[in-house]
């Protein structure tokens, strides 16, 4: 599976789990911005969401924290772009948040 299909498969684990808990989820148009989706906190303000696919490895769950440009291979940070990490582990099937 390529990794574009990986993100996904995590975008839509996060996803689901915002809508069963009765929290609105906004889309960005296109995927130029630095969250993934927009939801609101307890006191209904907005929370830039990035999500992030985490994998196991000798009992930890690690992920990235920046991004890879395609072009110049240079990395990004989603420091001042994104409010929080949701991240989806496809191997325990759970959801963390930082």
């Amino acid at each position: 599976m390529n990794s574009k299909s990986v993100g996904e498969i995590s975008e839509g684990a996060v996803l689901a789990h915002l809508l069963r808990k009765g929290l609105p989820v906004l889309l960005p148009f296109g995927n130029n911005q630095r969250y993934d989706l927009v939801t609101a906190d307890e006191h209904g303000n907005f929370v830039r969401v990035q999500v992030k696919t985490g994998r196991l490895a000798d009992g930890c769950i690690t992920f990235k924290t920046s991004s890879v440009n395609g072009f110049t291979g240079k990395r990004r940070s989603y420091s001042g772009g994104a409010d929080v990490f949701l991240v989806y582990c496809p191997v325990t099937g759970d959801l963390y948040m930082l």
